[in-house]
């Protein structure tokens, strides 16, 4: 029995890293500062992870701004009733000049099990900023502490670092390297196009168990919609909706 829920928490613990391509609110427990933009934010997410029923993702968040100080709450469920893997994110941003932005969060996580009604949290920091060289050259970095062991500190020990250029107006290339002293060295690269001012497409391919990966983001003047579509050598296709009220 230990040895299947030990296979089961690894799996769910394995966070889908594929929409950093599109920088924004959806992914800024990885870093802070893709909570940045223009609009506030009401948000939701699921995903059916290689539609297996226990294993299904839910996220909710809000994002909101005020002047150059933008504030992000989110809450996480990997699971379902009977055991699950539970994240409670904050996050605090400033824009410090054109070129420069930094944020800084925290993360509480625990897990529940239904024949274990017992909690314990762990509390995650994690750090990003982002640089604009110029209109073409913007370069992010953040370290996080996003994998859950019992045999590792809390310390942030996740290195994200990425470099996003715009080579059309329409066409932008983005490019991103992952390790750390508990995750696998992973090299990224993307494609975003973008045929309406509205709409993106992203096309990923990595080093990683799941090699392709295609985002679909498109906005409307209150509502924007995020469509992922996976697929991992071994387990199959996974799908992720993500629905989000902008005021």
């Amino acid at each position: 029995m230990k040895k299947y829920l030990f296979f089961f928490m690894v799996l769910l613990n394995h966070k889908n890293w594929a929409n950093l391509a599109i920088n924004s609110f959806w992914n800024a427990t990885y870093n802070p500062v893709f909570s940045i933009q223009d609009a506030n934010a009401a948000f939701c997410a699921l995903e059916n992870k290689y539609w297996i029923t226990e294993w299904n993702n839910k996220a909710v968040g809000i994002n909101f701004h005020k002047k150059e100080k933008y504030l992000l709450f989110q809450f996480e469920q990997k699971g379902n009733s009977k055991f699950a893997q539970n994240r409670i994110s904050c996050s605090f941003s400033k824009v410090l000049s054109p070129k420069l932005a930094m944020g800084l969060g925290g993360q509480i996580v625990y897990f529940h099990q239904a024949e274990f009604p017992t909690f314990n949290a762990h509390f995650k920091p994690f750090w990003g900023l982002s640089f604009t060289l110029n209109e073409d050259h913007i370069f992010y970095c953040s370290l996080s502490n996003q994998d859950f062991s019992s045999n590792r500190s809390e310390i942030p020990d996740q290195l994200n670092t990425q470099w996003r250029y715009s080579i059309t107006e329409v066409f932008s290339s983005f490019i991103s390297i992952e390790t750390g002293f508990y995750r696998p060295f992973t090299f990224r690269v993307f494609g975003i196009l973008q045929p309406l001012p509205s709409l993106n497409l992203c096309l990923e391919i990595n080093s990683s168990e799941s090699p392709i990966q295609f985002i679909t983001n498109w906005k409307t003047k209150h509502l924007e919609y995020q469509l992922l579509n996976g697929y991992h050598q071994k387990m199959g296709v996974s799908n992720q909706l993500g629905i989000a009220y902008l005021w």
